[in-house]
């Protein structure tokens, strides 16, 4: 963060692949997967420099090393678990740095207090992070999704309240799901719908999938 300031485009480049893009060069037509090349060329185009960067290697091996990452991924998790000190806090089994806290409530005014700590806390360390708000850690992972700037969220999506998470649901498309969203991100109540709909594309939300009835899933 002290490197590249906020409000630069950048992309992350592993190898010949985009593995990771921030807001500001999705706005670009920058995003993951795409050929490093064609990257390179909308930086350019955009007179945007440096754009794009290369993962860090190891000097001796000239290999990609993610230590950087880590590290700075466990100040993060330290940082939150200070904030967060009467939490329970779990780390993200695939990811550095993501994790889930159990603020130990249901009062959304506690919880929202607590995710400006948090937020307020990555911000003085250089990181902008974003955050849902849950009752299920399901609901928790799409409501964080909602939170980042690209879907016009501001850092915070709380769906605790039946409302929210009826209006959360409802601007959730399951077309852009996470990879892992059809395993784990949905209730029991709604995952035969939502295996329909991925399948068939039959509903263009969560919201509708979890409408469907049986009869019309089992035809």
């Amino acid at each position: 963060p002290q490197k590249y300031p906020r409000g630069k485009a950048l992309a992350v480049q592993q190898h010949n692949d985009i593995i990771a893009v921030n807001h500001h060069a999705k706005q670009l037509g920058v995003h993951k997967h795409m050929s490093p090349a064609d990257a390179r060329d909308i930086f350019k185009t955009q007179n945007v420099s440096p754009g794009l960067i290369h993962v860090p290697t190891d000097p001796s091996s000239g290999r990609v090393t993610y230590a950087l990452y880590r590290r700075w991924s466990a100040r993060l998790v330290a940082l939150w678990r200070e904030i967060a000190a009467d939490a329970v806090i779990e780390a993200h089994p695939t990811s550095l740095d993501e994790v889930w806290i159990d603020a130990g409530t249901a009062d959304v005014a506690a919880t929202l207090r607590l995710a400006g700590e948090v937020r307020r806390g990555s911000r003085a360390l250089g990181f902008d992070v974003s955050i849902g708000l849950g009752l299920l850690k399901s609901v928790a992972k799409l409501a964080s999704r909602a939170a980042k700037p690209e879907r016009g969220g501001r850092g915070v999506v709380s769906a605790i309240t039946p409302d929210e998470v009826d209006a959360l649901l409802s601007q959730t498309d399951l077309a852009v799901l996470p990879a892992d969203g059809q395993r784990s991100c949905c209730s029991a109540g709604v995952v035969a719908a939502v295996a329909a709909t991925v399948l068939h594309g039959s509903a263009p939300s969560l919201r509708d999938a979890q409408e469907l009835s049986l009869t019309r899933l089992e035809a």
